[in-house]
């Protein structure tokens, strides 16, 4: 039986590292997005912190300044999250380009590995049907009349 090859091999080895390094491209575009909400998320915990601790003072008693300066520090987190919610929303995009990669490279590998899964059947048959014709051969070979 002879030995399949596939012609194409070296193209489905391409297609499979690119579909690999996509991978690796999503994931790290995922695990960049998953900080920067983090960091979204510490902002939001600072701020509601710094809410809190103001409405503890101004129970007491709160001087004008430090009052001042609760309310700047407040504001400037509020800037903060606002910038910080534009570098998501780039994230977010950055992620769904690495996803759409993704798709496409596996889209190619995959019908790279079912051609070769086609050829590979073909192959199968056409090696049947050599076996098939040798068998019959021999069948027709032993069972030929003698010349009387």
């Amino acid at each position: 039986m002879a030995k399949f090859i596939f012609q194409m091999e070296s193209i489905l080895n391409f297609k499979t590292r690119i579909a690999e390094q996509k991978e690796q491209e999503y994931a790290k575009a995922l695990h960049n997005l998953a900080t920067q909400r983090g960091i979204l998320a510490g902002y939001y915990n600072d701020k509601e912190q710094t809410i809190s601790t103001l409405k503890g003072e101004m129970g007491v008693r709160i001087a004008p300044l430090d009052f001042k300066i609760y309310t700047n520090y407040i504001e400037a987190v509020k800037k903060k999250i606002e910038r910080q919610k534009k570098v998501i929303t780039k994230a977010e995009e950055f992620a769904e380009k690495k996803r759409l990669e993704l798709v496409e490279a596996t889209k190619e590998k995959k019908m790279m590995e079912k051609l070769k899964e086609n050829k590979y059947e073909e192959f199968m048959e056409e090696e049947k049907r050599n076996e098939q014709k040798q068998v019959d051969e021999v069948v027709s070979y032993r069972f030929k009349p003698k010349p009387a």
